[in-house]
C-alpha cells in the first residue's frame, strides 16, 4: 500500500531540537522514510498527517485540503464538476464510508456497520 504526507514530516534535527530535514506534502511516505516504528506510523495515520489518498495537486495558494474537498462537494452538488473529477471524488466518499478492518459500509449517523 502507497502513503502520502498530507502534512510536512520532520525526520532529522539538530542539536537544538530544530527540524533541519522534513519530508514535503504529497510525497510518498513509510515508516522507514520517516523514521518511526510501525505503530508510530499508524498513530500519522490515525493523525491523518500521513494517507492512502494522494495530495491534491490543484490546490490554490492558502487552500486547505479539506476546503478543497468541500468545494468539490458543493461543485458537484450544483453538477459543476468534470465527470472524472466527479468519479474521483464520489470514490473517495466511498472509501471514507466503509470500515478498513471489515469493509462493510459505515453508517453516517452512528459510526457503526451499516446496512
Amino acid at each position: 500500500m502507497t502513503y502520502y504526507a498530507w502534512s510536512p514530516i520532520p525526520t532529522d534535527h539538530n542539536e537544538f531540537g530544530q527540524p533541519t530535514k522534513r519530508i514535503e506534502v504529497g510525497d510518498t511516505v513509510t515508516a522507514d522514510k520517516v523514521g518511526v516504528s510501525k505503530e508510530e506510523f499508524e498513530y500519522l495515520i490515525e493523525a491523518g498527517a500521513v494517507r492512502e489518498e494522494k495530495y491534491p495537486e490543484d490546490l490554490a495558494p492558502n487552500q486547505s485540503p479539506n476546503e478543497l474537498e468541500r468545494q468539490q462537494r458543493r461543485e458537484m452538488l450544483l453538477g459543476n464538476l468534470s465527470p472524472e473529477a466527479r468519479e474521483e471524488l464520489m470514490e473517495q466518499i466511498e472509501e471514507a464510508r466503509t470500515d478498513p478492518e471489515t469493509e462493510e459500509a459505515v453508517s453516517s449517523d452512528k459510526g457503526e456497520p451499516g446496512q
